[in-house]
């Protein structure tokens, strides 16, 4: 398998209280990329980003099978055969709505994650750390005033690049984005845009978005998903400017979906 394929999909199957959501998903995501991920409401995207961070295991009655391949320290391993602790910090995962601690300080929700897991250690080393990855992403100026005040303070934008650097104070090698710019304004749904290509030089990121407009402007590479199935997968350029499947054409020029099966 090519070096520069970061995560592996094979074959994955996902069931939910026996109703099947995922239907044999195999796909490649290429390394220090932004592969963003589209498709109709309800299609699979989620949980096909939950999978490969073992996050679809919080769900009770879930049913996986399949192969995920995480490339960690430049080398493919079996996601489902890490410890789950330690395979979501090296795989980051950004949620749709900002969930920074929030009574806890702007520091203290970057340090406190660093020093369960001894990643740094003492005061000044995990304020070093803090300062650097709140300036990676990009936020360092607005805060650096307020570190001691409680996240909760912040802006909704604010918030989800708070989030964004206390996942990178993890030493993640890949970031899983779910809709991350969902209710924001267009400032800073564009400053987290900007991050997240921006971040592609030292991280993989795969991207779940709603919108065919964000992936354009985002993406390296765009993989479409419909009624549980990868329907296509290419450059970005290829598949939003001549799509190789129908159902392609149809989701990204926004016709109806309804009634047509995969």
């Amino acid at each position: 398998m090519s070096d520069n394929v970061a995560v592996s999909v094979r074959d994955l199957h996902v069931s939910i209280d026996k109703k099947d959501i995922l239907k044999g998903i195999s796909i490649d995501f290429p390394k220090n990329a932004v592969t963003a991920i589209i498709g109709p409401s309800g299609s699979g995207k989620t949980m096909l980003l939950r999978s490969i961070n073992r996050l679809i295991e919080l769900l009770p009655r879930a049913r996986v099978s399949g192969k995920v391949l995480v490339r960690i320290k430049n080398e493919l391993q079996d996601a489902y055969a890490l410890d789950p602790s330690y395979l979501r910090r090296k795989v980051g995962y950004v949620f749709q709505k900002p969930n920074p601690f929030p009574h806890l300080s702007i520091l203290k929700n970057m340090t406190i994650g660093p020093m369960l897991n001894g990643i740094a250690k003492g005061k000044e080393n995990l304020e070093r750390l803090a300062e650097e990855k709140l300036k990676e992403a990009g936020l360092w100026d607005e805060v650096k005033d307020r570190l001691h005040e409680a996240a909760w303070k912040l802006s909704g934008g604010q918030q989800q690049r708070l989030c964004i650097a206390r996942a990178l104070a993890l030493q993640p090698e890949i970031i899983l984005f779910d809709e991350p710019t969902t209710g924001l304004d267009l400032y800073n749904t564009k400053r987290i845009e900007e991050l997240m290509v921006r971040l592609k030089e030292k991280y993989t990121i795969i991207a779940v978005t709603h919108s065919v407009d964000q992936a354009g402007r985002i993406a390296d590479f765009i993989a479409f998903i419909y009624n549980g199935k990868l329907i296509e997968f290419g450059s970005a350029a290829s598949v939003l400017k001549s799509p190789a499947n129908e159902l392609t054409e149809l989701f990204i020029t926004g016709r109806v979906l309804d009634g047509v099966t995969a």
